[in-house]
């Protein structure tokens, strides 16, 4: 149970930095420069360091359904696919070898991978078997650092795709 809540904690606390960064983003927004998508990345920084910490309490725990398991390894999956997924993209969108149509397509694609994986975690957490480790206060903190995740990752993808949009209507 310490280190469930122990990591659920740790998960939190990065969970509730990436909704401060984005308090601070939304209430002193100043426009598209290298800067600002520097900052917004510190947020999604912050989310893949909650959600993995998240996705660890599961790693160590007991498995007893197929289903879990899929869950699980959706989660899994998803989330480091989006993760070398940005990478990849942030690379190439910097290289100029894509376009900015392709690139948008790509962002709405890493949001689908996100929102996989957030889903499979909610569903994890909602239907975690009937274990000694996850009291409803560990089910509960689940779903409150996946709620807070939500926000810098919606916004900073968000912002990628605006982003993108507004650089296809200037000339090159």
């Amino acid at each position: 149970m310490k280190t469930t809540l122990r990591k659920l904690v740790v998960s939190l606390i990065f969970a509730v930095l990436g909704m401060i960064w984005l308090v601070f983003t939304l209430t002193g927004y100043q426009g598209l420069d290298s800067s600002t998508v520097i900052w917004y990345w510190f947020g999604g920084l912050m989310v893949h360091i909650s959600l993995s910490a998240l996705i660890s309490v599961y790693l160590g725990s007991t498995v007893y359904s197929i289903f879990f398991k899929m869950l699980l390894l959706t989660s899994i999956i998803a989330f480091n696919v989006a993760l070398l997924g940005i990478f990849v993209g942030v690379m190439l969108q910097n290289s100029g070898n894509w376009n900015t149509s392709i690139m948008m397509w790509y962002w709405i694609l890493i949001l689908i991978l996100y929102l996989i994986s957030i889903i499979a975690l909610v569903s994890l957490a909602i239907l975690n078997p009937n274990n000694s480790y996850y009291t409803r206060l560990c089910k509960n903190l689940m779903i409150l650092n996946i709620i807070l995740n939500l926000g810098p990752v919606l916004w900073t993808v968000f912002f990628m795709i605006i982003g993108n949009a507004m650089n296809s209507g200037t000339p090159i």
